[in-house]
Parts: structure tokens; sequence; C-alpha cells
């Protein structure tokens, strides 16, 4: 592949500012920083590439060529709202990067200011990335023109020790979160359950947390490090655990196994006033959805409504007053 190209707008090895994100894609790439060296051993070992979702088939088969060209062993592509989206979800995705042996994670992003690829060696934990971890990035208004670069640095710089690598992107790979049963019920039970919650990272929204548990959720609840395993919980004595997703409604609904209908907006129920009323919210806007996982069986319990919102304290309220309307609470 020909190096000799004329960039019309590129920074590459520097600091980049980041383009328009979704907010789990900008939470995850705040801990790094720049690095003007492209990983050493991208090209001994395997990479996982996840993308924001308006790639096309054609935008990821023409990454998959200039990496196949480079020698950077891509494993699969995954949307980045996809993994990022909760603590099961992204648990789970870690799990199999580690079954699959991957070392390295590049990110593809694309808005309509341009693209912008980032590098990153992959920690093995859920985190993904440690905090603090360098990042070689590349950004321009053209994707093949950043692919250029990213082909003229690794071969100018790393050995080449990946050769059997593959000409199609796998974009259909299945990784299962929910080894349990799902119910699309509230727990009969839920008052006489220890139940876990996790606090959050963020010190004000965790006394937020606190205070609102106080006054909405009428169970045997305690507030535990965020960091604990399934296991770790169940020695403690904690039966479930309560936990959310947040990405695009649309997504959520896919990944916690629902049935999707065609549309642009998805109907939430709210309680204002103690009464059901039906909201709609766009399809593509980042909502909370709330669930209780018993922790043994890893059973899934959604309640009986769709019930995410566009914050955590509007969503997990819905589920609590769904919950009352079922009498559970």
């Amino acid at each position: 592949m020909s190096g000799r190209i004329v960039l019309t707008f590129l920074l590459w090895g520097a600091t980049v500012s980041l383009l328009a994100q979704s907010p789990l894609e900008q939470k995850w790439m705040s801990q790094w920083r720049p690095s003007n060296a492209i990983p050493e051993k991208l090209l001994a070992g395997r990479t996982m590439v996840l993308h924001t979702s308006n790639f096309s088939d054609e935008e990821l088969a023409m990454a998959q060529t200039v990496f196949q060209q480079t020698g950077i062993d891509v494993v699969g592509y995954f949307d980045v709202d996809h993994v990022l989206s909760g603590v099961d979800v992204v648990r789970g995705f870690a799990n199999y990067f580690n079954r699959r042996q991957i070392a390295f994670l590049a990110l593809l992003h694309k808005d309509e200011k341009g693209f912008l690829i980032s590098v990153v060696s992959y920690n093995r934990k859920p985190s993904l990335t440690d905090e603090g971890a360098g990042a070689w990035q590349v950004r321009s208004v053209s994707f093949r023109e950043a692919l250029i670069v990213l082909y003229t640095t690794a071969s100018r710089t790393l050995k080449r020790e990946n050769f059997l690598v593959s000409e199609l992107p796998e974009q259909d790979l299945r990784v299962g979160f929910i080894r349990g049963d799902r119910q699309e019920i509230c727990l009969p039970n839920v008052r006489s359950v220890r139940i876990a919650v996790p606090r959050f990272a963020n010190p004000v929204e965790n006394d937020s947390l606190a205070a609102f548990l106080k006054t909405h959720f009428p169970v045997k609840y305690q507030l535990v490090d965020p960091d604990l395993s399934d296991r770790q919980l169940i020695d403690q004595g904690f039966t479930y655990v309560l936990r959310f997703l947040y990405t695009r409604g649309a997504l959520a609904k896919q990944l916690l196994q629902y049935e999707i209908k065609p549309g642009t907006t998805l109907a939430t129920a709210t309680y204002p006033q103690g009464q059901l009323v039906v909201k709609t919210i766009p399809a593509q806007a980042y909502v909370y959805k709330f669930y209780l996982k018993e922790l043994e069986y890893s059973t899934f319990v959604l309640g009986s409504q769709w019930d995410a919102d566009l914050t955590w304290k509007e969503a997990l309220l819905n589920h609590i007053h769904v919950y009352r309307a079922d009498r559970r609470l």
C-alpha cells in the first residue's frame, strides 16, 4: 500500500481533541494519556476492534484490509456502546477477550468532523484499560488516510510477527452475559432477600444514591464496593444485586433480550403521580435500565414493565414504582 497520499487534515502521535462521543466512549477514553509510540507488540499479539455504531460494513471491511496488510491480527468487531453498557456486560466481554488471548484494543470513532483511530493495550480486566494507559491516536477527515497513517507507522517501527491474519472482519460474534434465566417479572419475595447495591464511583452521585435509597427503597439492601465479584457478594450473604445497563435504549432492549419492534421511539412505564403514564423516549437516546440479578444462578429479574429512563434516579424510581404497582413493595 502506498503512503504517498497528501493528508487534508491529520494529527498523529500527539494530543488530539476528542470528537463528539457517546458518554460511554468519552468516559472510557478519559482514562488514557496520548502516546507518541504505537504499542510495541501490536504486530505480534491479537487485537479486538471496538467502533461507534455509525460505521458501514464497507468501512469496516476497508479497515480489516489495512489491518491484514499491516499484520494487525484483529479477532472481531464490536459496537463500543455494547461493550461498555454495564457491569455484567463488560465483565462478560473481558472473559471473552481473555479466552481469545486479546492483547490490544483498537477504537474506531466516526462523526461529522471525521475519524479517530486509537490503539491501546488491553489489561485483561473489566476496566479493559489501565488508568493512564498510553493510547496512540490518529485523526483525519478521511478514514482511508487515517488507516494509511496506521499502516505506515506500524510498518516502519514494528517487527511483524502475525502472518495469518483474516481478510474479512468478524462482525456477528455472540458474547452473552445472561448465563441463567431472564424473567420479565417483579421478584415476588423482594422484601425478604438481601440485596447488594453497588456504589457509584463519583462521590457526589454516591451520596445522592444513598439518600435516594433511604427514601424510596424499602427492602433489605446494603451499599457495596462496585468491584466485588458475584462470588464475593454471595460470600458476604447477598442473594441479589441491583444493577443497570446504561446505553442507547434500543441496544439495551436487545442486550436484555426483549422483543424489539420497529420504530424511532420506545415506550417506558413512569408513575409521576403514582399512576401509570407511558412516556416515549427516542430509541437512540441513552437510558438507564435497572434489574435485579440473582447471584448464585445468574437469573436476571427485569421487572414486569420496560421502565428505562434518561437519568438513573428516574429509571430507578420507575423500577420501584413497577414493583409497587405489582404489589411487591
